[in-house]
């Protein structure tokens, strides 16, 4: 086979756009089909062709050298002798070419968004940071992941902890990656009389006939899309999964996902399927009022734990965020005593609230500083302690005495804080006998 000659002209302000693996799609396609530079940009780079007209992906070809006549040239080949024609032919002059094939080959065997998502992890963090959201390293690294190995995640943790957050600024992340601003996610609230599937995968209704006795949902609807476009990922959240026996209602995704068929089986007879690309992402708030999990739903899933972290470490990681409240609050004269004031109560509580209720508090005490005065500030402070932290504390009390103990600590002989001072007591008579809540018996 005769390899036209490459012609390369530089062209890195386009190429530097895109992903790697979006640039290997590219080339892949241009040299397996006839698909024009206005396709490639619709399809492969998620643009508006009536806009780009091409030029993208024409870009691309010219920074890598490739020219028409290279089009379609490996249409009756497989990619593996593609890549062994172009070694064969001249190695080093079609190395970047090659390498590409060869990253392409090992993103598709292994799904593209994978490959995709190992490549984001750091500017992950960024993102979550820009808006306002911390998350370590770590954690950041074992969601993105876990979303490749298995494609069932459930989160759990204390209320407030970012679970439904990180998996919508995942989302929303993905958005700005693929460039396209189409929404491939669902968002599902799970509620407490779930008992069988027809929330997830609708229902036939036996007083109609033909098509229209089936109603949908969008769950099934978002199967459905991303069978149609496997490069790129899709998204369901189920929040608070656990509120209703998940079993009962998410059998037949339990079921897909340990099938080679993948198939789901709707009301109506049809069958769909459960792609690679489709994720699936649970938060769980573990308290009385919830479900435990089973080992058969546990074994088909990744779980990672998320609570709170500490106060001052986590407003330091966002004070700068233009999302969050604390670049206003940064310079105010209360702000470095109410930080030291939020870690000895998050360790008084074991770390019994999350980001959320930091927020929420610093909001407040904002609110009522411009408002009012800042000299009352302590005041604001006793205000939330006792309607946003304190409400938080029950149980038995071998348990909840020590914390008591420790909060009665920190505010005990502060007159500023009447209001929790005196709550604090009442709960401190209550779980005398053996147990106490902040709403009482």
């Amino acid at each position: 086979m005769l390899i036209p000659k490459l012609n390369i002209q530089p062209k890195p302000s386009t190429v530097n756009k895109y992903s790697e693996y979006a640039i290997a799609n590219t080339i892949y396609n241009f040299l397996f089909s006839k698909t024009s530079y206005r396709k490639i940009d619709e399809d492969i780079l998620g643009l508006d062709s009536k806009e780009t007209r091409g030029y993208q992906s024409m870009g691309i070809m010219r920074h890598y050298g490739l020219v028409s006549d290279h089009q379609n040239l490996f249409n009756k080949c497989s990619i593996d002798k593609a890549i062994d024609i172009l070694t064969k032919q001249d190695e080093k002059e079609y190395k970047n070419i090659v390498d590409k094939l060869k990253l392409y080959k090992e993103s598709s065997n292994s799904s593209a968004i994978e490959y995709e998502s190992t490549m984001n992890i750091k500017d992950f963090k960024m993102f979550c940071l820009d808006k306002g959201f911390y998350y370590e390293d770590r954690l950041i690294r074992r969601f993105i992941l876990s979303l490749e190995t298995k494609p069932f995640l459930i989160l759990t943790g204390i209320s407030g902890s970012g679970k439904t957050k990180i998996a919508e600024l995942w989302i929303e992340y993905k958005k700005i990656i693929y460039k396209d601003g189409k929404d491939r996610s669902v968002h599902v609230s799970v509620g407490s009389n779930w008992n069988d599937n027809k929330k997830l995968l609708g229902f036939k209704n036996i007083l109609l006939e033909g098509d229209n006795s089936y109603s949908d949902t969008e769950v099934v609807k978002i199967i459905r899309d991303s069978n149609k476009e496997k490069d790129r990922q899709y998204i369901i959240i189920l929040d608070e999964m656990n509120l209703s026996h998940v079993e009962r209602y998410f059998a037949d995704f339990l079921s897909a996902l340990e099938s080679r068929s993948k198939e789901i089986k709707l009301p109506n007879g049809e069958i769909i399927r459960w792609s690679k690309n489709l994720k699936i992402i649970g938060t769980v708030n573990v308290d009385e009022t919830t479900y435990m999990f089973s080992p058969k739903v546990l074994d088909r899933a990744n779980v990672i734990e998320m609570n709170g972290k500490k106060p001052s470490e986590y407003i330091n990681s966002v004070k700068d965020s233009q999302e969050k409240i604390y670049k206003d609050i940064k310079s105010e004269s209360w702000f470095g005593e109410y930080i030291a004031n939020l870690d000895r109560i998050y360790e008084a509580v074991k770390e019994d609230f999350g980001f959320r209720v930091v927020d929420e508090v610093s909001q407040y005490i904002k609110i009522n500083t411009d408002l009012f005065s800042e000299e009352n500030f302590n005041q604001y402070f006793d205000e939330q302690v006792c309607q946003k932290i304190l409400p938080k504390l029950h149980g038995a009390k071998a348990a909840l005495k020590p914390k008591l103990d420790s909060l009665q600590m920190i505010f005990a002989g502060n007159e500023d804080y009447k209001l929790t001072n005196n709550k604090l007591e009442e709960m401190q008579n209550s779980v005398k006998k053996g147990y106490t809540s902040f709403i009482g018996e």
